[in-house]
């Protein structure tokens, strides 16, 4: 399907990611203040990153079928409107001081930034040439510290080297500091993830994305309800370090996670066969 010259449009969406990407990014700020304010277990702190994630998985595919029935920028308005009242909810949840409260707050907010998200993939995607959507995607992403500098390298960086080497190597890049970094080095290598994590995801969603056309809007709704994996892993890892006594030890569950998006890279490296034949019969005299 050919691009959409429409650099109003494209404003528009590149500031949907700048509002879901910033709002997503203060969950790493609440937690360690909910688990001090709440007295919580590494578990129950990471209930919140369940909660918020867990709208992924309920809330994808009914953005994607929203889409269909009403259009993108009317979809894009109902879930902006959610978003707002999820903010609000905030309000009755600290006079209150209730924990679920604050749970149930994060999961409106998240509902609304999955429709939002469901919108603005395939949008930015579409609105321009398809030889590009995969470094456009990575620099609409731009949100935070080094997450923004890995937007604006894997902008440059796609635009030479295949998707799917690009998302292998940064995967097995975080699995090398995951596993060297201590004392004062691992807080620069949590940054280099958030600069890594940065280009990993608007790849992954482009390359899967794919050839899909007018049924770009689906393929988001299926591929956004696979990041339901932000509601299970945290969950999982503060478990383990409850069980462990040692969050170092723990670390070893996002490294697993990585490991199999290091063999998705290296899956990815090869041609769709249909877009490679597709590629073949354009190219033929």
């Amino acid at each position: 399907m050919a691009g959409v010259d429409a650099p109003d449009l494209r404003v528009f969406v590149f500031a949907l990611f700048f509002v879901f990407g910033g709002i997503t990014s203060l969950n790493d700020v609440i937690i360690p203040k909910l688990k001090e304010i709440f007295v919580l277990t590494y578990a129950e702190a990471m209930l919140v990153q369940s909660a918020f994630f867990m709208a992924y998985f309920v809330f994808s595919i009914p953005a994607a079928r929203v889409v269909l029935h009403v259009g993108y920028l009317r979809a894009a308005a109902l879930g902006l409107t959610t978003m707002c009242a999820g903010c609000l909810l905030f309000m009755p949840a600290s006079s209150i001081a209730s924990f679920p409260v604050f749970l149930t707050a994060l999961f409106v907010l998240a509902a609304g930034i999955t429709v939002v998200q469901v919108v603005a993939n395939p949008l930015i995607v579409l609105l321009g040439k398809p030889a590009t959507a995969h470094s456009r995607l990575t620099f609409a992403q731009a949100f935070r510290g080094g997450a923004m500098v890995g937007r604006f390298a894997g902008s440059f960086v796609l635009r030479i080297f295949s998707p799917g080497k690009v998302l292998a190597c940064v995967a097995a890049t975080v699995l090398a500091l995951s596993a060297s970094s201590t004392g004062a080095a691992s807080g620069w290598s949590l940054l280099a993830i958030g600069l890594c994590n940065s280009i990993m995801f608007p790849t992954i969603f482009s390359l899967a994305s794919e050839g899909l056309g007018a049924r770009a809007a689906e393929g988001s709704g299926i591929i956004a309800t696979a990041i339901v994996g932000g509601a299970v892993v945290p969950l999982v890892l503060g478990r383990a370090a409850d069980l462990t006594g040692s969050l170092k030890i723990a670390l070893v569950v996002p490294a697993l996670c990585y490991a199999v998006i290091c063999v998705f890279g290296i899956f990815a490296r090869r041609p769709h066969p249909a877009l490679a034949a597709q590629a073949a019969w354009q190219q033929s005299p």
